[in-house]
């Protein structure tokens, strides 16, 4: 999975309040649309599970979009212009993807089709944003070892390593 995925980090802080409250009084007003995305939560959980087990990354992609569309449908300030952006720039190279973080501006998740896709994200990427991403945007190509998890970026290469054994 990790040779096929980009992670960037949209820079993009906001509270998740404003949005949770929106979905809620979506749902305390029967809203169908919320109602259909607040039921596909776990249907589309142990979708995406099988989709990992099986190692069909087109269709954990394609699943993970669908869902944070269905989001953005109910929750029309879930998703940022870059956003869009970052979907043209690379839709021929994308399986799909995620944003992650409060109110949906922390990092964007990209499956790229293939890791050749991967290195050609990559590119498109630092072409067209090196002289606009925000300072402190990066682009990373993340790895996922067994040790823990691996964050790359650039040439640097910076480790997070958990201990297992470690109680709090």
């Amino acid at each position: 999975l990790a040779i096929r995925c980009v992670l960037v980090d949209l820079q993009h802080t906001r509270k998740a309040a404003p949005f949770c409250h929106s979905i809620h009084s979506g749902f305390v007003n029967n809203d169908p649309a919320t109602l259909q995305m607040l039921n596909n939560i776990e249907k589309y959980a142990r979708k995406l599970w099988n989709f990992l087990l099986k190692r069909d990354y087109s269709s954990l992609g394609a699943l993970m979009s669908r869902a944070w569309d269905e989001v953005c449908q109910v929750e029309t300030r879930s998703t940022l212009p870059i956003v869009a952006e970052i979907d043209n720039l690379l839709s021929g190279l994308m399986a799909g993807r995620k944003i992650g973080g409060a109110g949906g501006g922390g990092f964007m998740l990209i499956i790229c089709k293939s890791p050749l896709d991967r290195d050609r994200a990559i590119m498109c990427l630092r072409k067209e944003y090196a002289n606009n991403l925000q300072e402190g945007t990066r682009i990373y190509a993340p790895q996922f070892p067994p040790v823990g998890l691996q964050v790359s970026y650039y040439k640097k290469v910076e480790t997070v390593e958990y201990d297992n054994n470690v109680t709090s």
